[in-house]
């Protein structure tokens, strides 16, 4: 009996009787490597692309190269790669034609004793555009021209400049290298660079500027309920069944370009204090305690690298006391001070103390009578003495200083005879501590 072997490359057999046995091998798989491959912009580069060949075959084997017509490679001999390159070999090594132009993907199919094998690809991509670029210049700039240094742009680079103003301020000119920039209000904008190197890849450079004094965008009502309960603004022991209320000042600039902050009650019958710094909030909060239902005002004013804001007004309806405030008849009633009359008529100011002057209460340890702090039996409150030594001063609307009056007793009167009729500013002074009332002389 004589056996027919069919080979799947040759096709040879022996002759004789026919009796077959075919021996089919499996389709052969191959590969192209890399798959991929990433060209750094600038630099023409050469890469080699190698077919695997199957341990399975034994047969003839060709291979056919697809670039495409004008396709950006070079032969090894330096000519420009054709569109189709036959091969008998599984590499080919080709190298970029110009550094600043991508060329095109490497696609080939292997042929198999005359029979062509699916078509493999190697995919062509630039390289990430890596740039260490960065804008120099200060972070807050006041109101004119100021200029921005593009650091690092790098060679063969070019850049576009841009800024995001809404009208606070505008590019007046610009070179490769830096950018003059013309602020005309208080505000942010962000400066933006747009890198392009030789191959159209662009690489983004932002810097964020604050322009001008500062500005605040709202203020705010805490919630208390997120508060720990040893939070120590929120004041359990008073007598008043008024809430306490927490303002926040939500601000436009970053709070760590802020140098100071102040409030000013414009209102009395409040009571409050200041967030000094606890949790980096760097008094941006105050807290109140009213003393009964009323329409609060006050104002507050911030200070950058550039100087004062404009003082900002605000108004604040409380209303969750039983009863409602009653000034003082002619007088203003402040934590430590009252003045009267309001507004001045006769030249004198007369200033005095509040029952529970905060500043001025005298604790167990200072004479009193075992309390701390000592209540005075007579009303019931804390005892404050008869009479304190402060420092006052005071300024016209401008915040010229008109009368200066250190080391003052109070209770105490006032001579205003010789300042014009006008609105004019207080300010006591204890032991670092300011209490500020504005009042009118007629």
């Amino acid at each position: 009996m004589s056996i027919l072997l069919k080979n799947d490359c040759s096709g040879a057999f022996f002759e004789g009787t026919p009796r077959y046995i075919t021996i089919n091998r499996p389709n052969p798989t191959f590969t192209l490597a890399p798959s991929s491959v990433s060209f750094t912009c600038g630099t023409p580069q050469t890469r080699t692309f190698t077919v695997s060949t199957p341990n399975n075959i034994s047969c003839s084997l060709s291979y056919t190269w697809n670039l495409g017509a004008n396709n950006g490679w070079l032969l090894p001999n330096g000519t420009p790669a054709p569109a189709n390159i036959s091969t008998p070999t599984n590499t080919l090594t080709l190298t970029s034609a110009n550094g600043n132009i991508l060329p095109s993907n490497v696609r080939v199919s292997p042929v198999v004793n005359g029979v062509v094998y699916p078509q493999l690809t190697s995919n062509v991509s630039w390289s990430p555009f890596v740039n260490s670029a960065t804008i120099s210049g200060p972070d807050v700039v006041c109101l004119g021209s100021t200029t921005f240094n593009l650091l690092n742009l790098g060679q063969n680079n070019s850049v576009t400049w841009s800024i995001n103003s809404a009208g606070v301020a505008s590019i007046s000119s610009s070179t490769q290298s830096n950018v003059t920039i013309n602020a005309t209000t208080s505000g942010a904008v962000e400066i933006t660079a747009t890198i392009s190197n030789p191959c159209q890849q662009t690489r983004i450079v932002k810097k964020n500027i604050w322009m001008g004094t500062p500005l605040i965008s709202s203020v705010s009502v805490l919630d208390f309920n997120s508060f720990p309960s040893s939070t120590p603004y929120i004041d359990p022991s008073s007598a008043s069944d008024c809430s306490t209320i927490g303002l926040q000042l939500n601000l436009t600039q970053p709070l760590n370009q802020i140098f100071e902050i102040q409030w000013e009650r414009l209102s009395q019958g409040v009571f409050w204090n200041r967030d000094y710094g606890i949790n980096g909030v760097k008094e941006t909060r105050v807290f109140i305690y009213p003393q009964g239902n009323m329409n609060f005002e006050y104002r507050v004013r911030l200070r950058n690298f550039c100087g004062w804001s404009d003082w900002f007004d605000y108004n604040y309806n409380i209303e969750s006391c039983s009863y409602d405030y009653s000034p003082p008849v002619n007088g203003i009633q402040g934590e430590n001070f009252i003045l009267s009359p309001i507004p001045v008529t006769n030249g004198t100011l007369q200033v005095g103390l509040t029952n529970n002057a905060p500043w001025f209460i005298v604790g167990g340890d200072n004479g009193g009578n075992g309390n701390n702090p000592s209540l005075d039996p007579g009303i019931g409150v804390p005892y404050v003495p008869a009479s304190v030594i402060v420092n006052i001063s005071i300024y016209n609307q401008i915040g010229n200083l008109v009368l200066n009056l250190p080391n003052r007793t109070i209770p105490s009167s006032i001579d205003l005879n010789t300042l014009p009729a006008g609105t004019y500013i207080i300010n006591f002074e204890y032991q670092g501590q300011i209490e500020s009332h504005t009042f009118v002389k007629n």
